[in-house]
């Protein structure tokens, strides 16, 4: 009986040894680094205004994103990058605690509709405190309620619930450099 061919992926990422690996062994070589790579280089006390990549705590490199206006925002375990549209800029608002949240790929502010988080024509103002080591929870004005995310899935839309201190409700925001 014929050999059938191996469906082994081989990358040209070499081991210590000098040979070839699986191209399986080096993504998860890869994504076992993402975490560390994707700390801020510095802590914060008080987040201040700029671009930033935002990733959730109990998601690790799973970045914050969105491709649609009123489409809930979400993190999502896929492989692709997704460039502005996975950026934020982070305004701190004049007269107050509050932060406006844009997305970059669309240019909409991030606003709260039925307890899940949308891009829109205009945003809410929402408070960003620190909640850790380089952790932050982003919540609702004088409400109980904070960005939240279901880890029991492969994508999950960001939506409103009451604070318990998971890592579902801890953000990480890492400065975009230009």
């Amino acid at each position: 009986m014929p050999r059938r061919p191996s469906r082994r992926r081989w990358c040209p990422a070499t081991s210590t040894s000098g040979r070839y690996v699986r191209l399986s062994t080096h993504l998860t070589r890869l994504i076992h680094t993402l975490p560390q790579s994707v700390a801020p280089a510095h802590a914060f006390d008080t987040l201040p205004s700029g671009t930033y990549n935002i990733y959730n705590a109990a998601w690790g490199s799973a970045q914050l994103r969105s491709y649609s206006p009123d489409q809930p925002i979400f993190v999502s375990l896929t492989r692709e990058w997704p460039g502005p549209f996975g950026q934020w800029k982070v305004e701190q608002r004049d007269d107050s605690n509050l932060y406006t949240i844009t997305n970059i790929g669309l240019s909409s502010p991030v606003h709260s509709s039925n307890d899940l988080v949308v891009p829109g024509p205009s945003g809410d103002g929402f408070s960003i405190e620190q909640a850790g080591d380089n952790v932050f929870t982003i919540r609702v004005p004088n409400q109980d309620k904070v960005w939240t995310v279901d880890t029991n899935t492969v994508r999950s839309d960001v939506h409103l619930e009451g604070q318990d201190g998971t890592a579902a409700q801890l953000w990480r925001f890492v400065p975009v450099d230009y």
